[in-house]
């Protein structure tokens, strides 16, 4: 999950929502901002990744109690997780199964229905769980390679904007903007 929800963290959706803030209080000059962002940024992922290589891929709380305790902990700790996921997964699915999957679908109450329909969930989630790093493989290669067509695309259509309008300048990468109170503007020219 931690990697479905990294890879939705959006660039694009950064750089749209902090574009009008930046021209706004900097300026067109602020977008050079953005690289001492960037920088910091790419020390904040490196963090991240030094993270990642670090945590354990399995063996939950097996994992953290034998290296943090010791081997015979780890033991007790993964015989209580594995008697815990034996219990409280099939009660969670069995609830969901018969206090809102039946109901919503209108299927009459039973408990063999119930049970049927928890035993499907059931093997749905092994099936996930066994497929699962495959699936957020995927998923994580098409929400980047989403990402990084739109930036692409967005980036070809601004340069297409300013040729066909003819109103680029290079000025415009180092200019503080129009200032609302400066002398030499009207506020009609502003707005």
């Amino acid at each position: 999950m931690f990697a479905i929800s990294f890879a939705f963290i959006s660039v694009a959706v950064g750089i749209f929502a902090t574009y009008d803030e930046v021209l706004l209080t900097a300026g067109p000059v602020g977008i050079w901002l953005w690289i001492v962002a960037a920088v910091g940024q790419t020390l904040v992922a490196l963090v991240v990744a030094q993270f990642a290589a670090r945590i354990p891929l399995s063996g939950s709380s097996y994992q953290w109690a034998s290296r943090l305790a010791s081997p015979k902990i780890g033991w007790w700790f993964g015989w209580l997780t594995f008697c815990y996921l034996a219990i409280g997964v099939v009660a969670v699915d069995n609830a969901l199964a018969s206090q809102a999957f039946m109901p919503l679908a209108g299927i009459a109450p039973g408990e063999d229905t119930a049970r049927l329909i928890t035993l499907v969930v059931l093997l749905v989630q092994t099936v996930l769980a066994v497929a699962s790093t495959r699936i957020v493989s995927l998923i994580n290669t098409v929400a980047v390679g989403l990402e990084l067509a739109l930036v692409v695309v967005v980036a070809i259509a601004l340069v297409i904007a300013v040729a066909v309008t003819g109103n680029g300048s290079a000025g415009n990468l180092t200019s503080r903007g129009v200032v609302e109170n400066a002398p030499t503007t009207s506020r009609s020219a502003v707005g």
